[in-house]
Protein backbone atom coordinates (compact mmCIF):
# COMPACT_ATOMS: atom_id res chain seq x y z
CA UNK A 1 0.00 0.00 0.00
CA UNK A 2 2.57 2.39 0.82
CA UNK A 3 4.74 1.49 -2.34
CA UNK A 4 1.49 2.41 -4.18
CA UNK A 5 0.90 5.41 -3.10
CA UNK A 6 4.57 6.77 -3.20
CA UNK A 7 3.91 5.58 -6.92
CA UNK A 8 1.21 7.25 -7.50
CA UNK A 9 2.52 10.70 -5.84
CA UNK A 10 5.28 10.64 -7.76
CA UNK A 11 2.99 10.31 -11.40
CA UNK A 12 3.72 6.58 -11.80
CA UNK A 13 0.65 5.93 -12.68
CA UNK A 14 1.10 2.14 -14.15
CA UNK A 15 3.14 1.57 -10.90
CA UNK A 16 0.26 2.35 -8.90
CA UNK A 17 -2.38 0.34 -10.80
CA UNK A 18 -0.68 -2.29 -10.82
CA UNK A 19 0.26 -1.94 -6.94
CA UNK A 20 -3.07 -0.94 -5.58
CA UNK A 21 -3.97 -4.01 -7.86
CA UNK A 22 -1.54 -6.97 -5.94
CA UNK A 23 -2.75 -5.48 -2.75
CA UNK A 24 -6.52 -5.89 -3.68
CA UNK A 25 -7.46 -2.46 -3.59
CA UNK A 26 -9.45 -2.24 -6.97
CA UNK A 27 -11.53 0.69 -5.99
CA UNK A 28 -8.24 2.81 -5.58
CA UNK A 29 -7.14 1.40 -9.36
CA UNK A 30 -10.26 2.87 -10.55
CA UNK A 31 -10.02 6.04 -9.00
CA UNK A 32 -6.17 6.12 -10.32
CA UNK A 33 -8.12 5.76 -13.92
CA UNK A 34 -10.46 7.74 -13.54
CA UNK A 35 -7.98 10.29 -12.83
CA UNK A 36 -5.43 9.32 -16.03
CA UNK A 37 -8.66 9.24 -18.45
CA UNK A 38 -9.78 12.75 -17.26
CA UNK A 39 -6.03 14.06 -17.98
CA UNK A 40 -6.09 12.54 -21.11
CA UNK A 41 -9.20 13.80 -22.46
CA UNK A 42 -7.97 17.05 -21.47
CA UNK A 43 -5.43 17.24 -23.74
CA UNK A 44 -6.76 19.57 -26.97
CA UNK A 45 -8.17 17.91 -29.97
CA UNK A 46 -5.26 17.66 -32.79
CA UNK A 47 -2.68 17.62 -29.55
CA UNK A 48 0.15 14.56 -29.21
CA UNK A 49 -1.60 12.52 -26.84
CA UNK A 50 -0.95 12.01 -23.06
CA UNK A 51 1.28 8.83 -22.71
CA UNK A 52 2.20 6.88 -19.63
CA UNK A 53 5.17 5.58 -18.37
CA UNK A 54 5.09 1.10 -19.23
CA UNK A 55 6.27 -1.09 -16.75
CA UNK A 56 9.05 -2.67 -18.33
CA UNK A 57 9.58 -6.70 -18.80
CA UNK A 58 11.63 -8.61 -16.80
CA UNK A 59 14.88 -9.53 -18.65
CA UNK A 60 15.63 -13.48 -18.75
CA UNK A 61 18.95 -14.84 -18.09
CA UNK A 62 20.21 -14.94 -21.59
CA UNK A 63 19.51 -11.26 -22.32
CA UNK A 64 21.26 -10.65 -19.13
CA UNK A 65 24.20 -12.35 -20.49
CA UNK A 66 24.25 -10.32 -23.59
CA UNK A 67 24.35 -13.61 -26.10
CA UNK A 68 24.70 -11.61 -29.68
CA UNK A 69 21.46 -13.65 -30.88
CA UNK A 70 19.17 -12.95 -28.29
CA UNK A 71 20.32 -8.98 -28.60
CA UNK A 72 18.40 -8.96 -31.73
CA UNK A 73 15.05 -10.36 -30.68
CA UNK A 74 12.89 -8.92 -27.99
CA UNK A 75 13.48 -9.62 -24.42
CA UNK A 76 11.34 -12.79 -23.01
CA UNK A 77 10.25 -11.79 -19.84
CA UNK A 78 6.49 -11.33 -18.22
CA UNK A 79 4.40 -8.41 -19.21
CA UNK A 80 1.29 -7.83 -17.54
CA UNK A 81 -1.90 -5.68 -18.05
CA UNK A 82 -0.36 -2.75 -17.07
CA UNK A 83 2.87 -2.78 -19.70
CA UNK A 84 0.94 -0.37 -21.77
CA UNK A 85 2.03 3.18 -22.16
CA UNK A 86 -1.56 4.35 -23.42
CA UNK A 87 -4.17 5.51 -20.53
CA UNK A 88 -7.18 4.23 -22.41
CA UNK A 89 -5.76 1.25 -23.31
CA UNK A 90 -4.57 0.82 -19.75
CA UNK A 91 -8.15 1.55 -18.50
CA UNK A 92 -9.59 -0.80 -20.49
CA UNK A 93 -7.35 -3.62 -19.81
CA UNK A 94 -7.92 -2.92 -15.99
CA UNK A 95 -12.11 -2.45 -16.10
CA UNK A 96 -12.44 -5.32 -18.55
CA UNK A 97 -10.69 -7.75 -15.84
CA UNK A 98 -12.55 -6.19 -13.01
CA UNK A 99 -15.87 -6.47 -14.99
CA UNK A 100 -15.76 -10.02 -15.71
CA UNK A 101 -15.00 -11.44 -12.01
CA UNK A 102 -17.19 -10.21 -9.62
CA UNK A 103 -14.68 -10.70 -6.51
CA UNK A 104 -13.27 -7.80 -8.75
CA UNK A 105 -16.52 -5.95 -9.69
CA UNK A 106 -18.10 -5.71 -5.81
CA UNK A 107 -15.18 -3.90 -4.64
CA UNK A 108 -15.59 -0.84 -6.85
CA UNK A 109 -17.79 1.64 -5.31
CA UNK A 110 -20.71 2.35 -8.03
CA UNK A 111 -19.96 6.02 -8.77
CA UNK A 112 -15.91 5.48 -9.98
CA UNK A 113 -17.54 2.14 -12.29
CA UNK A 114 -19.69 4.23 -13.49
CA UNK A 115 -17.46 7.41 -13.66
CA UNK A 116 -14.85 5.01 -15.34
CA UNK A 117 -17.30 4.07 -17.92
CA UNK A 118 -18.20 7.43 -18.88
CA UNK A 119 -14.62 8.52 -19.18
CA UNK A 120 -13.89 5.82 -21.77
CA UNK A 121 -17.13 6.64 -23.45
CA UNK A 122 -15.95 10.37 -23.79
CA UNK A 123 -12.72 8.61 -24.96
CA UNK A 124 -14.16 7.10 -27.71
CA UNK A 125 -16.06 10.52 -28.83
CA UNK A 126 -12.96 12.31 -29.01
CA UNK A 127 -10.68 9.47 -30.66
CA UNK A 128 -14.09 9.35 -33.70
CA UNK A 129 -13.99 13.57 -34.01
CA UNK A 130 -10.14 13.63 -33.92
CA UNK A 131 -10.65 11.47 -37.24
CA UNK A 132 -13.48 13.69 -38.53
CA UNK A 133 -16.33 11.46 -37.88
CA UNK A 134 -18.69 13.77 -36.24
CA UNK A 135 -21.83 12.28 -36.69
CA UNK A 136 -20.13 8.97 -34.82
CA UNK A 137 -19.06 11.23 -31.71
CA UNK A 138 -21.79 13.18 -31.33
CA UNK A 139 -23.98 9.85 -31.77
Amino acid sequence: MQAAQVADDSGRTTDAVLLYHLAEEYDNVTVILNRALSEALAVDLGQEHMRLEPLKPRENEQTKQGNQQQQSQQPQGSLSLTSVDDPVVLAQNMIGLYNSNAMYYKKIRSANRDACGVLLQMSKAKSRAESGKWPEAID
